[in-house]
């Protein structure tokens, strides 16, 4: 019998690297990696380019979000600004680097992909963790989106939204990953550009607060 196809929205990062090992087990895999000015662009890329090496999918593209992010303000869009520190997030309103209407629009891209392939699954692999506080990182926003789709798309992609780690926390994610023999030393968190982690910002701080357990086992 033929696998499924699965589109998996793939950032770089560890969440999105384990949700496509996941479907790697079961389905055909088509990763999707959306760019949109962020300022760690060039690293996730690599980070994108190394899970496809890894993983072998059937299909993967790189597609761009357009100009639209410049309208948000966010200092993950906006170079000319510094990405605040984690110690520096704090109280209940998000992060300056949330980009408002992010998720849905590449939701809604991968939707369409998902359409021209024939996929019947979409994935997307965020989890429990919230850092900075995203309100567009929860399971509402996701059954919306999933209805929105529904609507605009029709039978042709009437599924669900898949989110697979939304219940587990970072640490377990890691603890997965490990077991799926994911390569993590090619994945990237950092919300900053460049070659190496800037290890303050709350991409790296969450990072090194799920490994830090797998490294206590180790020792």
């Amino acid at each position: 019998m033929t696998k499924t196809i699965s589109v998996v929205l793939t950032s770089g990062g560890i969440n999105s690297a384990v949700a496509a090992a996941l479907e790697a087990q079961e389905c055909r895999l088509a990763l999707l990696h959306l760019q949109y000015g962020q300022q760690a662009q060039d690293p996730e890329r690599r980070a994108f380019e190394a899970l496809c090496d890894w993983l072998s999918p059937q299909e993967h593209q790189i597609a761009t979000l357009g100009d639209w992010p410049q309208l948000t303000g966010s200092a993950l869009v906006e170079p000319q600004h510094d990405i605040e520190d984690a110690a520096a997030v704090s109280g209940f309103a998000a992060a300056s680097t949330f980009v408002p209407m992010l998720s849905p629009i590449m939701l809604c891209a991968a939707a369409a992909w998902a359409q021209k392939l024939g996929a019947q699954r979409l994935v997307w692999g965020i989890c429990a963790d919230n850092p900075g506080r995203y309100p567009d990182h929860s399971d509402t926003a996701r059954l919306l989106a999933w209805q929105l789709i529904g609507q605009c798309l029709g039978d042709r992609l009437a599924r669900k939204v898949e989110a697979p780690l939304a219940q587990y926390p970072k640490a377990a994610v890691v603890s997965l990953a490990r077991q799926l023999n994911v390569p993590l030393d090619a994945t990237w968190s950092c919300l900053r550009g460049g070659h190496e982690p800037c290890r303050r910002c709350i991409g790296c701080v969450a990072r090194k607060a799920a490994m830090a357990p797998v490294a206590a086992k180790k020792n």
